[in-house]
């Protein structure tokens, strides 16, 4: 009989640190989804704002991380951005998102508010309902450890797998910005598949753009006109121009804008804009 106890026993115990595990295995991975699920700003500030939400979601409870992952990763609205206050530099913002419907994720709210339960169950108050001495009360704890592990282990497989695709997607990014074409990006702000005239013209369009999204030829003007030496000289030596040419001739030149002439009072201003991303790939 005593053989058996200890067998028991040394099994519940294996079985109590193996969920333990598990469980602590969940509250890791759900502070790397949180901790990378969105980020935004300029370049340069990108690592300390990382540092700073790391930090504050480090000290979450299970409870917190499972609230915050429902409000985060299950948020698909976009993300509106602030007014750029400089233009000329890289403003970037990543959100990590899931879609599912309103039916699923309640099921599975009610999922983790169990599996939280659990955990807190089995971290806080499994000793009043253990006696080590009885085998019948080991093989009842026991019985029930499996019983748990069962119903909360595919949560651990979610995450995980969650966990690894934000992995591969970060090694991809990592990739990017270290080709030429993300060297471009990240040093000046210069889109995938863009020229530096059409980020040129980008950024005169946000200096000068109104709510319908078209801009002001004059004030774009106002605007390139205003650029450093050096900017200018890069447009000019990709375009294979002498010297710059005039807005309008430039949007010409572009094949991402579009050009109208707008009728006001006293006869008509020109406006312009980028194409539907429809014409583009024309």
């Amino acid at each position: 009989m005593d053989d058996q106890l200890k067998a028991a026993r040394d099994e519940c115990m294996r079985r109590i640190g193996r969920n333990m595990v598990m469980f602590q295995r969940m509250e890791q991975l759900l502070k790397f989804l949180l901790t990378n699920s969105s980020l935004e700003g300029y370049a340069e500030e990108l690592g300390e704002k990382k540092a700073q939400k790391e930090a504050t979601i480090s000290k979450m409870t299970m409870g917190q991380l499972t609230n915050e992952y429902f409000k985060t990763i299950f948020d698909t609205s976009e993300t509106e951005l602030p007014p750029h206050e400089d233009p000329s530099q890289a403003y970037i913002s990543f959100k990590y998102s899931r879609t599912r419907s309103k039916e699923k994720i309640d099921m599975e709210k009610q999922y983790f508010t169990e599996l939280v339960e659990a955990r807190n169950e089995l971290a806080h108050h499994l000793l009043p309902e253990y006696d080590p001495t009885c085998l019948k009360s080991i093989e009842k704890l026991s019985e029930s450890l499996e019983k748990q592990r069962e119903r909360f282990l595919p949560a651990l497989k979610n995450l995980t797998s969650l966990c690894e695709a934000h992995l591969k997607a970060r090694q991809q990014l990592s990739e990017y910005l270290k080709s030429e074409e993300g060297k471009r990006h990240m040093a000046e702000g210069i889109l995938p598949g863009e020229t530096r005239l059409d980020k040129l013209l980008r950024d005169a369009a946000s200096f000068s753009a109104r709510k319908d999204g078209w801009s002001a030829l004059s004030l774009a003007g106002q605007f390139i006109k205003s650029q450093p030496t050096d900017v200018i000289q890069k447009v000019c030596a990709e375009m294979g121009f002498s010297e710059l040419l005039g807005v309008k001739a430039l949007i010409e030149q572009s094949s991402v804008f579009e050009l109208i002439r707008h009728p006001i009072k006293n006869g008509h201003i020109l406006l312009y804009r980028p194409k539907p991303q429809s014409e583009q790939n024309h």
